[in-house]
């Protein structure tokens, strides 16, 4: 499945467009936030519900290639995938804090629906640093990848060794392994959870 990240770029227009309507008198007000919801917020939830969908598809078939040993190219695509989604929403991320300061600055926080939807974008956030696992737990994410393709490219096995720069334990295949194990039983259902409850929190209050 493939899904697109694109609608994180619109956070900072999002959030804009909350502040003026919360301005507004309240009949229009209530009128504008549920067109807002429909608009904004509805496409948005069917988007993190896709990539959820594709995360523990593509999470679960990288652990059992690491379980396996075996498809060693496609571990390597399905490695950098995640990797990938890490980098494209790092700059998304940095822009949202630059509108949140702008809500700050302009004391727009008193208002219950830019309250709930900056806690709904924390959420997208949170969700999306738990979908990377791997560079949630070691710094050394990009250089395991590159090491891991190189010593297939070689004909060596990635798995049982330790690579010359990076200092661990155990063999970082292992760890990286088990990171991903984790996501799937943990870090994941529990990201979603609490993206859920602040969707929910958001829908009530735009559309009530």
């Amino acid at each position: 499945m493939n899904v697109s990240l694109d609608f994180l770029s619109q956070i900072p227009r999002v959030i804009r467009e909350m502040m003026a309507i919360v301005q507004e008198p309240m009949d229009k007000r209530r009128e504008l936030r549920g067109q807002f919801f429909d608009s904004e917020i509805a496409p948005a939830h069917e988007a993190m519900t896709a990539i959820n969908t594709d995360y523990m598809e593509s999470f679960s078939e990288l652990l059992s290639r690491l379980n396996s040993k075996d498809n060693l190219i496609r571990t390597i695509e399905l490695l950098k995938k995640r990797r990938l989604v890490m980098l494209i929403n790092r700059k998304d991320r940095e822009a949202f804090a630059i509108a949140l300061a702008d809500v700050k600055k302009g004391g727009h926080l008193k208002q219950r629906e830019l309250v709930a939807l900056i806690e709904y974008e924390k959420a997208i956030f949170g969700y999306l640093h738990q979908a990377s696992p791997a560079d949630a737990r070691v710094t050394w994410y990009t250089a395991f990848i590159d090491w891991f393709e190189f010593l297939v490219g070689t004909g060596d096995s990635p798995f049982d060794c330790h690579y010359a720069s990076i200092e661990t334990s155990r063999p970082p295949a292992e760890i990286v392994r088990d990171a991903y194990a984790a996501a799937i039983q943990y870090d994941i259902p529990e990201a979603w959870k609490d993206y859920s409850a602040a969707y929910q929190k958001l829908r009530i209050t735009l559309k009530r």
